[in-house]
């Protein structure tokens, strides 16, 4: 079960040289710095379109990382239940193993490649999330090819924070947070648990009420970063561990009662940015691991005899760059380099080495700015391929900008794709070629503090686009299907209608087909829509959304039509006394069925009660 939930899914820092610093002699002749830490932030060039969304600005009652994305244009989820279920992401149709997520920088993946469980993070150590969309391949290389998702993690303020959450279905969340700030540093440290019972009731295809069962699910996240920073160096070191145990239901007229999987992930890095003199190069050196393992045990199958599986991989990163910005241009070279080693159930012992060099150069003219780059690419037992990306932006006055891309991106066949274990009626194929894309984007935004618009047209051309497909009535593998196209429109705003009332919406038009037989992406709905206001007061504040998300193909053929949802969510949140919030979260506040991209049935309304202490 595991196997097919997860193939038939569809598939840095840059600094501020204007510090202020402050230098106090002390008796033993030191210096103090009071400057502030550098953020983290994803490397993309003037001129591509990226959306950011920072701790304040999502939605309230989004509980994780999943819920935040799911109301931004570019991004479509892929659930098989509710919270603690199996969700992926996939930007601009591209697919889940053609989006590239970071965590601080840092490549994460499942072992063998498989696209990251968005259900393995948590808020709770989450600054802000930003997303690339379109390919990104030069400077970010192997599966950029959709476009990058980064999730940047907080820093520390000072203080302790505690929350207490409990909700439907058995929902219960604890969290716990400590942070210190110094002149030169910073540090946080945060723990989370989550914990559900899952199980609902929903309608089958018969009309007969039926109670999905298996959907249990408990979670712990740990987080700890610590920055120090000077005149000289800005370190940042992080630690991030993820565990996961939860049941599998299976399909809804086939479950799997007795099915379970345990999901871990280990992400640790430490990162050292020296900023530039006067007309000289910064420099960037970054080092990070990840340790990731799944174990997937059925003893009693809708179909076969019990089933047990397991994999475990360990990947070690490293980036370096050379950065110079001068009035007129900036100039940056990087090189990347990645070992990785996977074990497990049929996989063998598999190991791959990989890595890259790239180049950027943006030039600025007046109100035009030009920026091209090139990144050569390579991958042990693959061909070398090669990546750009060209990007302009020009400043029409200081509130609009119009900007355009285009560019050639890749992805490597992932070990799950190329050595599948040979378990059942699915099989690897060695003999798969790489992913190529090209893409372009045309868009425009428009910001003048109480109105911030945004509008994009994108088309990307696919070839050798991996899939797995049925070679015969018994066995499925991952073929190069050929050719496919897809572009759409993307808008997106923020209104501050009053001091205290502030609108947001996003909307997103997506055709994406096969070029060859016209046949429509699986999984992929035409029409997007998402919408919210939101209130603060001094002690109070309120939001109402609006998610709403046409009815889409769950197979290739058709023969499965997911149907179309419409889903509304309520917040209420008071602050009693200073340092104390009570909040009350209602999702799906009308109760409305729904269904996931496979046709599986999702859970009803979910109410859930938290309290907030800030010490």
């Amino acid at each position: 079960m595991l196997a097919a939930l997860l193939v038939f899914t569809p598939l840095g820092v840059h600094a501020e040289e204007e510090q202020q610093q402050t230098e106090t002699p002390t008796d033993i002749g030191e210096i103090e710095v009071t400057a502030k830490p550098i953020e983290l932030a994803t490397r993309s060039l003037p001129g591509q379109p990226v959306v950011i969304v920072e701790r304040g600005e999502w939605q309230p009652g989004a509980r994780t990382v999943a819920d935040v994305v799911e109301q931004l244009a570019p991004v479509s989820l892929q659930r098989t239940g509710g919270e603690g279920s199996l969700t992926t992401l996939s930007l601009r149709a591209a697919g889940a193993a053609d989006t590239l997520v970071l965590l601080n920088g840092v490549p994460v993946t499942l072992p063998g490649g498989l696209p990251p469980d968005l259900s393995l993070f948590g808020l709770e150590q989450v600054e802000r999330i930003e997303v690339l969309p379109g390919g990104s391949g030069a400077i970010h290389g192997n599966r950029a090819l959709g476009g990058v998702v980064n999730i940047v993690t907080r820093g520390g303020e000072g203080g302790a924070s505690a929350a207490l959450s409990a909700g439907s279905f058995g929902t219960v969340r604890v969290s716990l947070t400590r942070e210190s700030q110094q002149p030169s540093s910073n540090e946080i440290l945060t723990t989370s648990l989550f914990s559900t019972t899952g199980d609902f009731s929903f309608e089958s295809l018969n009309g007969e009420l039926r109670t999905r069962r298996n959907n249990r699910a408990q979670r712990v996240n740990a987080y700890w970063q610590r920055q120090t920073y000077s005149a000289s160096e800005l370190r940042t070191a992080f630690a991030s561990l993820a565990a996961l145990k939860r049941g599998v239901p299976g399909f809804a007229e086939f479950p799997t009662e007795r099915a379970g999987l345990t999901e871990e992930l280990l992400a640790v890095g430490v990162n050292s940015f020296l900023p530039a003199s006067s007309n000289d190069w910064s420099r960037e050196l970054s080092i990070s691991g990840t340790q990731g393992f799944v174990r997937y045990t059925d003893d009693q199958p809708a179909m076969g005899g019990s089933q047990r599986s397991r994999a475990a991989d360990a990947s070690l990163h490293g980036s370096f760059a050379l950065t110079r910005e001068l009035p007129q241009a900036t100039t940056e070279v990087a090189m990347q380099l990645s070992a990785s080693y996977l074990r497990g159930s049929g996989y063998g012992s598999r190991h791959r080495i990989s890595g890259g060099l790239s180049a950027l150069r943006s030039l600025r003219h007046g109100r035009l700015t030009l920026t091209p780059s090139l990144g050569l690419h390579f991958a042990e037992g693959e061909s070398l391929q090669p990546a750009w990306d060209f990007a302009l932006a020009y400043d029409v006055n200081s509130a609009l900008q119009l900007r355009a891309s285009c560019g050639r991106s890749f992805r490597f066949p992932e070990f799950s794709e190329l050595y599948y274990p040979a378990q059942g009626f699915i099989t690897g194929n060695p003999a798969l070629k790489p992913e190529r894309a090209h893409h372009a984007n045309l868009g425009a935004t428009y910001g003048n503090g109480a109105v911030e618009l945004s509008a994009d047209v994108f088309w990307r051309r696919q070839h050798d686009l991996i899939r797995f497909l049925p070679v015969s009535a018994y066995s499925i593998k991952p073929l190069n299907t050929g050719e496919t196209e897809a572009d759409g429109l993307e808008l997106a705003g923020k209104v501050k209608l009053s001091p205290h009332l502030r609108l947001s919406f996003a909307y997103a038009l997506t055709d994406a087909e096969f070029t060859a037989s016209g046949l429509g992406f699986p999984q992929v709905p035409r029409h997007r829509f998402s919408a919210g206001m939101n209130y603060t007061g001094n002690r109070w504040s309120a939001s109402v959304t609006n998610f709403r998300e046409s009815a889409q193909n769950a197979d290739l053929f058709g023969s499965i039509r997911v149907p179309g949802k419409s889903l509304w969510n309520l917040h209420l949140a008071v602050a009693p006394r200073k340092g104390n919030t009570i909040s009350l979260s209602v999702n799906n506040v009308f109760d409305q069925s729904a269904r996931d991209y496979w046709d599986l049935p999702l859970p009803g309304r979910y109410v859930e009660l938290t309290w907030e202490k800030r010490f």
